[in-house]
């Protein structure tokens, strides 16, 4: 049967259920706003982490290069006799050992002999041997400290991860670890260049 209050009550909006409508959006639209905000939190954080984790990186292998130097050098020392009054002379054929320069031609025999005229000849090869393990391991190592430079460099170059360094207080400066080659050996482990050829075979 047909009233005015049917009609009424059939046609007035549900206050309810629109309230409820907001509410969802309302709710919606702060979860998606705080997804954003904690997005962009992680991002940042991440960020500067990768910047420390890759500086941190590159500094353990710079030092690890160092050791193997010095492995090296115990090598000669040991193996080969030679005193160490010419470490700073091994230092200047390091290079040439590192670029392979004495594996054929005797130059590093005739190095050997004259910094130790008595050294049995017999120990040659087997101070090569220990000579190329530790080479092979130290170019190793200067490859792995200039691909972790060149990533750390790309995360201070690239816009957005260098303009969240610069925002946030990460670090922008570029490292710059010692790499030691046959071009460049003054002073091998003090500044990394040096134009003089030693040892020629």
């Amino acid at each position: 049967m047909y009233t005015f209050e049917n009609e009424f009550v059939h046609n007035t909006p549900r206050k309810g259920s629109a309230g409820m409508t907001v509410l969802a959006f309302l709710l919606a639209l702060i979860v998606l706003t705080a997804s954003v905000i904690i997005g962009v939190i992680s991002y940042v954080v991440g960020t500067l982490n990768s910047e420390v984790r890759l500086r941190n990186n590159i500094s353990a292998q710079d030092r690890s290069n160092t050791a193997q130097y010095d492995k090296m050098w115990k090598i000669m020392s040991e193996q080969a006799g030679i005193a160490s009054q010419y470490s700073k002379d091994f230092k200047e054929i390091y290079p040439e050992l590192i670029a392979g320069r004495y594996k054929t031609g005797g130059g590093l025999m005739k190095w050997i002999q004259e910094h130790n005229p008595e050294f049995d000849t017999s120990l040659y090869k087997k101070v090569m041997v220990a000579i190329e393990s530790e080479r092979n391991a130290t170019k190793q190592g200067f490859d792995k400290v200039l691909d972790l430079k060149r990533e750390h460099d790309n995360l201070i170059d690239m816009p957005i991860p260098g303009f969240v360094l610069k925002t946030f207080g990460g670090n922008i400066e570029k490292t710059s670890p010692v790499i030691v080659t046959s071009t460049d050996t003054n002073a091998a482990f003090a500044t990394g260049t040096d134009d003089r050829i030693l040892g020629k075979e």
